[in-house]
């Protein structure tokens, strides 16, 4: 997925430090969080409207934590530039919540 999250150049450079786990989202914010836990500082990039299957990682194996795991966002928000199913309103709200 390097290439639809931008990350193309980057698994190019450091093929040491880009881990593509696919459409698996609940897996790569839980590696990203055993990653944080053992020292380093991930970036977890995943598609926006597939945020919602990693919800129960970003609350109870991040947030909860405090772990440094920088999370971005790819294509959220209200528009529908792929189609219906590729949009997702409730992204900030999820992440909201994991912040109070």
């Amino acid at each position: 997925m390097s290439d639809g999250t931008g990350l193309e150049e980057f698994a190019k450079a450091y093929p040491g430090r880009f881990f593509d786990v696919g459409i698996a989202e609940g897996h790569a914010l839980t590696f990203a969080a055993g990653l944080a836990c053992e020292g380093l500082k991930p970036v977890c990039s995943i598609y926006s409207t597939f945020l919602q299957r990693g919800f129960d990682q970003i609350m109870h194996d991040i947030a909860m934590q405090n772990l440094p795991v920088v999370m971005t966002d790819r294509q959220g928000g209200a528009g529908r530039r792929d189609g219906a199913t590729i949009t997702e309103i409730l992204t900030c709200r999820i992440c909201d919540w994991s912040l109070t």
